[in-house]
Formats: C-alpha cells, sequence, structure tokens
C-alpha cells in the first residue's frame, strides 16, 4: 500500500478509535468487540481494504505532498 492510502488508514482508524472511546466508553479491544463484533486488529485491516480499494486520485487531494 502507498504511503497516501497508508496515511488516510491511519487516521480513518485513530479517527473510530477516538469516537468509539467518547461515544461507547470504549477502552479496551473486548469492548470494542462488543461494539464492533472484531478486535481492534481486525477492524484496522478492514479499514486497510477499504482504502487500499479506492482510487488513487482521490488521495492526492487529501494528502499532496506525501511521499510515494
Amino acid at each position: 500500500m502507498e504511503s497516501k492510502k497508508l496515511a488516510l488508514a491511519d487516521d480513518v482508524t485513530h479517527a473510530v478509535c477516538d469516537l468509539c472511546e467518547v461515544v461507547f466508553n470504549v477502552k479496551s479491544d473486548a469492548q470494542l468487540r462488543g461494539v464492533f463484533g472484531m478486535t481492534h486488529e481486525e477492524m484496522d485491516a478492514v479499514i486497510h481494504k477499504i482504502i487500499d480499494a479506492l482510487p488513487d486520485r482521490i488521495l492526492d487531494r487529501l494528502y499532496p505532498n506525501a511521499m510515494e
């Protein structure tokens, strides 16, 4: 996966985790599994697969200075 996609996937993962902590008071992997039915690692893998499938041109506007 190229650097722009990795950066976006990491940003999305962090945003989802932060949101879960605020909204659902999720503080552990077990609690995350209770909310989403998957662990943090599984959620991270799914987010990376989704982001990897996006066309590159979408990411050029979001991360114009990211190195390839």
